[in-house]
């Protein structure tokens, strides 16, 4: 993936943009991409507390795409997000011409460079030996969580109103199978 120019959170957007086409029968899908607030003001990453901010990433995948087209594209756009990352969702949709009510995104890709109970054990001091537990609630189906530790954590999190356990862990299953045949794949390998 890096020698196709992108970055691990690019590998897992697309895994998960074809998981979703997949799932919904949609070449475009859209997704909540989240920020995690850190880069905004020297110091702030190590700031305790929740900094981040959720947009949507929409992406179109076609019949004729290439890994290495799709990657590419999802390169750009990330760094296109970045300097909107702090935008309210209230703003987006009336960038967008959406109402207040209009649903943009039901599932959530999260990606840190680093899990929390790394972060914390690399602290050092009285946080060791803690265990340490992020408990998180919102309003998405499914959350697919990603953490760039020496081996990648990925772990999906959802509502079991809306998702069972069992389409979950589907869902998990497939992304760290296309996550897989991506790091061995081309970049002219067909989507």
């Amino acid at each position: 993936v890096k020698a196709m120019g992108a970055t691990p959170l690019n590998a897992v957007q697309a895994a998960w943009a074809m998981v979703l086409a997949r799932w919904t029968g949609q070449e475009e899908v859209c997704f909540g991409l989240v920020d995690s607030g850190r880069r905004l003001m020297p110091g702030l990453d190590r700031t305790v507390g929740c900094l981040i901010s959720t947009l949507p990433l929409r992406l179109r995948l076609q019949g004729q795409d290439s890994l290495g087209d799709v990657l590419a594209r999802l390169r750009a756009l990330t760094l296109e997000m970045r300097p909107h990352a702090h935008a309210s969702l209230t703003e987006v949709r009336r960038w967008a011409g959406l109402s207040g009510e209009a649903l943009m995104f039901d599932t959530i890709v999260m990606h840190s460079h680093s899990s929390l109970e790394a972060r914390m054990r690399d602290l050092g001091g009285e946080w060791t030996g803690w265990p340490v537990r992020l408990v998180e609630e919102g309003t998405a189906a499914a959350t697919l969580a990603v953490a760039d530790d020496a081996q990648m954590e990925i772990v999906i999190e959802h509502d079991p109103a809306r998702i069972g356990p069992d389409m979950a862990a589907a869902l998990l299953a497939q992304v760290v199978r296309l996550l897989d045949e991506m790091a061995k794949a081309d970049p002219a390998t067909p989507l």
